[in-house]
């Protein structure tokens, strides 16, 4: 049996995980399914996907859905943290900061950049505003919102 993997998408192939068998998949982009399910909105979208963030990404119509919140792991992305946040400027987003978690065992760390939309930034805090562009924090602190 084959070590290799090819993941739900059929994007990318992997050996990371050893699985012994492939499963196929029948996989939709992730705003067909966001659309039939009638949900143009989405408060928290977290993306880690080994390497193929970019990929995903780019299947996102993100004129007919609004992300306000998006925590993209970076580690494996082609051009790294800095082409991962001119893709996401590009797309309107603005940076709010990085998330490293340093003490995670076995080198799995969380090496995540946050984007907002530009709506959530312009609600934010004094403090939170404070915190917006800066770089390696390894503890996050989320936003504190009221509920309406």
């Amino acid at each position: 049996m084959s070590s290799k993997v090819l993941t739900v998408s059929g994007l990318t192939e992997s050996v990371a995980y050893k699985a012994n068998i492939q499963v196929k998949v029948q996989c939709f982009p992730l705003h067909m399914i966001l659309l039939a399910l009638n949900v143009t909105t989405v408060d928290v979208f977290s993306l880690d996907v080994e390497g193929n963030e970019l990929g995903v990404l780019r299947t996102i119509p993100f004129d007919l859905i609004t992300f306000k919140v998006l925590i993209i792991e970076y580690q494996f992305v082609e051009g790294g943290k800095k082409g991962l946040r001119e893709f996401m400027e590009r797309k309107g987003f603005i940076f709010y900061r990085t998330v490293v978690d340093q003490k995670a065992s076995n080198h799995a760390c969380a090496i995540d950049s946050i984007f907002i939309h530009p709506s959530v930034a312009a609600g934010l805090t004094k403090t939170e505003s404070k915190m917006m562009g800066h770089e390696d924090i390894e503890q996050f602190v989320p936003l504190q919102r009221q509920r309406n």
